[in-house]
């Protein structure tokens, strides 16, 4: 199946020649990653531009959250490197320009939830950060459990705090794994509406999700991944177009026709990815178009 899909992703970075030439946030290139042996993660190579949401797809087991890891510098490549701003992804400079949200919190159980944004603050010298650090506790209806440990939290509520840490200074590369789970409708709406306020700030935002649906309304393209391999690269229409299905056709047909081996027409050229100059419009209207 893999031959099938070559076509489907640009050689380089899974973006098109007219997205190169901006300067990436994030670039990804030739990225490996084995446990006990095997490969888990095999030559994946992407980049991520200013003012983009980008959701990375695929099965249980496909390589998402090695992928985001690696890129947050919490795993070690057997290959390839990382850059965030055009610096190496384990450098201070980097580190400072990149938040990762993990599926599963990853907090300190004895600390209140104003202790932990203090801490973060602390962590980053970031000054002034009060007022901004209430804004988001009334955002994430978490005002009222300021002064409570987390270990008294709800999963829901834990995932508020941590996306409520990320989201306390201006990084530029946003990582975020299955970052709904756990939430209620309003703290989803809530956290929709930041993700696409750090697209719209210029800043770019990888989403590792199984929803599909929300995928599909908030993120400008999408990475699919499949036993570690990158199968796909692109925007909605191009996939569809791609796969030779019709206009109307979701994501979710889209992913399924991904993972089923489905071949491009001929005569497709196979890029994915969007202008700079269609991403910066779309950023500076704070939104996504409809579909990636």
């Amino acid at each position: 199946m893999r031959d099938s899909m070559d076509h489907l992703i640009d050689a380089d970075t899974g973006t098109s020649p007219a997205e190169r030439d901006a300067s990436p946030l994030l670039t990804v290139a030739g990225l490996s990653k084995r446990y006990n042996g095997a490969f888990a993660l095999t030559d994946v190579s992407f980049a991520l531009y200013p003012g983009e949401i980008v959701a990375l797809l695929g099965p249980n087991g496909a390589g998402k959250t090695t992928t985001l890891k690696l890129v947050a510098g919490l795993l070690q490549p057997d290959a390839g490197t990382i850059s965030v701003a055009g610096v190496a992804h384990r450098s201070e400079a980097a580190r400072n320009a990149l938040a990762y949200i993990p599926e599963q919190p990853a907090l300190f159980e004895l600390l209140t939830v104003w202790e932990h944004l203090a801490f973060t603050a602390q962590a980053y010298s970031l000054r002034s950060w009060e007022e901004r650090a209430l804004q988001l506790l009334h955002r994430f209806e978490l005002f009222s459990k300021r002064y409570e440990i987390v270990a008294s939290l709800s999963k829901g509520m834990r995932q508020k705090v941590m996306i409520a840490c990320a989201l306390l200074r201006s990084a530029s590369v946003f990582l975020y794994d299955e970052p709904v789970v756990g939430l209620d409708p309003a703290g989803t709406a809530e956290l929709i509406g930041a993700i696409r306020e750090q697209a719209a700030a210029g800043a770019a935002v990888l989403v590792s999700t199984h929803q599909l649906s929300l995928a599909e309304r908030l993120c400008h393209r999408v990475l699919v991944l499949q036993a570690g391999r990158l199968v796909a690269a692109g925007k909605l229409d191009e996939l569809r177009r791609q796969l030779a299905l019709e206009g109307r056709a979701s994501l979710e047909d889209v992913f399924f026709a991904l993972l089923a081996g489905a071949s491009p027409r001929s005569g497709e050229s196979g890029e994915s990815g969007e202008s700079r100059e269609d991403g910066d419009a779309r950023a500076g209207r704070g939104e996504a178009e409809e579909g990636p």
